[in-house]
């Protein structure tokens, strides 16, 4: 087993070794599709790394007796492990040969800078979704290189990622973490891509584009530009284009923000003939993996696809769209709609994570954008409205899996959303009401259970089971027409 893998010496035998986003960069750069050249330090480097410096127990030991819901404690045993890794030393034959690499990436380029990223063997796999659980490096060269890379290794141990893997029963020792090295594309527009709807599964190509490279969007620090595309009529359905106010650019070796001007800041950030050109690769993708891709893309002197992974959101229910007759009118506050379904609550505005505990069943979790260490109190909230952040954002996509409504990208909503104040949130078509609408909530709770009862019509000479991998899932699972576990 190597320690190094380029991109194309990668194959789908590789999941334990390469993870799932290392995988698919080495089938889609097999198939030609316009992959940035990079290569993969495997989780082999990993293993032997943590038991060559003797702290395999060690790690053991801390994760043992955790208390994930104890945050103060989690966060503890994350920094314990953290210093475990970052505190020793990489081995000199290892860090010969991620070097010696690097070396043969900038042959043709002496200013090349890379992107390192993560990818953990549980990490994008059909099902399993670790939105923002392990950690990406931008602008990165052969000065801070090593560093990064054991910078992924231990942000396996985030408290995030602690607490997500405890949460759906992956072992934590038997989770191991590859680290992709790829060249960082200059991008003056970058984004995300989904190859159809994330919520409903419809046959639309969803693209957001904002102007710099892609980590504000991914972030969800930005609201982007958003088009929504016909694929079988290769039109472009719908636009929505923001109004951006920073872009993320390469500055030596680290990232910082550029102020955009108003003017600039209002303009389409991608030409109609790239975003028809680029939908075309979405679903190119999409048929060769014989499902729906959410991907990340960048484009400089031409479109390049980043990553692909599955859409792990897509809803049973196949309809988007509300059926109310509230006016839109009557709505106090208008975002992108992220996540569907209809639920009423108590605003609670949450300003930093030192205020997460405030967060009840009740409560409908207000906010500039979501990061992954809220997910605790998102898992309590009936449903999330943020400031920022666009289909991609984390709020979107954790909504999504979580089955609640979200509302993203309303830029004012922590000005609008009092602490306290009763709201209804409708996140099949972006509307947020003042007030609990009864007829609204009525006609949910009337529409879920009417999807059940239908559900269960079907009969079958086949018994259907599923796998679950998470005793949280239990209830939402016993509600689908499946015989058993």
């Amino acid at each position: 087993m190597k320690e190094i893998l380029w991109f194309d010496e990668i194959n789908d035998n590789d999941l334990d070794t390469c993870g799932g986003k290392g995988v698919n960069l080495g089938l889609m750069v097999s198939k030609d599709f316009p992959i940035p050249p990079g290569y993969l330090v495997t989780s082999k480097a990993y293993f032997d790394f943590i038991d060559e410096i003797g702290i395999r127990s060690k790690i053991k030991n801390i994760l043992k007796d955790l208390n994930v819901e104890e945050t103060k404690q989690l966060q503890e045993a994350s920094k314990e492990i953290g210093d475990l890794i970052l505190n020793n030393e990489m081995s000199q034959y290892l860090k010969e040969k991620i070097l010696k690499a690097y070396s043969k990436l900038k042959e043709n380029n002496n200013d090349i800078h890379v992107a390192v990223r993560s990818s953990a063997t549980a990490e994008d796999l059909p099902g399993a979704s670790f939105a923002g659980q392990q950690d990406t490096y931008l602008g990165i060269n052969e000065n801070n290189l090593i560093n990064s890379v054991m910078k992924c290794w231990a942000s396996l141990f985030t408290a995030r990622a602690i607490y997500y893997r405890e949460k759906n029963d992956f072992s934590h020792m038997d989770v191991g973490i590859a680290v992709i090295i790829q060249k960082l594309i200059e991008a003056d527009v970058a984004g995300v891509m989904f190859s159809r709807h994330p919520s409903s599964g419809e046959n639309k190509v969803i693209i957001e584009a904002g102007f710099g490279l892609g980590d504000a969007i991914v972030s969800g620090s930005i609201t982007p530009d958003t088009y929504i595309i016909n694929p079988k009529k290769w039109k472009i359905e719908d636009k929505q284009i923001s109004t951006q106010s920073f872009k993320i650019v390469r500055e030596g070796n680290k990232t910082i923000e550029v102020e955009l001007n108003k003017h600039t800041g209002k303009r389409q950030k991608l030409p109609d003939e790239k975003i028809i050109q680029l939908a075309k690769i979405g679903k190119k993708i999409e048929n060769y993996y014989e499902e729906g891709q959410d991907m990340e893309w960048a484009y400089s002197d031409k479109l390049y696809i980043l990553q692909s992974r599955p859409i792990t959101t897509i809803s049973e229910n196949k309809s988007n769209s509300g059926t109310s007759t509230e006016s839109s009118e009557n709505a106090i506050l208008k975002g992108l709609a992220a996540s569907p379904g209809i639920a009423g609550g108590i605003a609670k505005q949450i300003k930093d994570a030192s205020q997460l505990s405030k967060i009840t069943k009740n409560d409908i979790l207000v906010t500039n954008m979501t990061t992954p260490d809220m997910v605790p109190a998102m898992k309590r909230a009936q449903g999330i409205v943020t400031n920022e952040g666009g289909m991609t954002s984390h709020a979107a996509i954790v909504s999504r899996e979580l089955g609640i409504p979200c509302v993203v990208g309303t830029s004012n909503a922590m000005d609008t959303l009092d602490d306290g104040m009763e709201i209804t949130v409708n996140g099949n078509t972006g509307e947020i009401y003042k007030g609990l609408k009864n007829d609204m909530l009525e006609e949910e709770t009337e529409k879920k259970s009417h999807e059940k009862v239908s559900r269960s019509a079907i009969i079958t000479g086949t018994n259907l089971y599923v796998n679950l991998s998470s005793p949280e899932a239990a209830e939402a699972v016993s509600n689908r027409n499946v015989d058993g576990v």
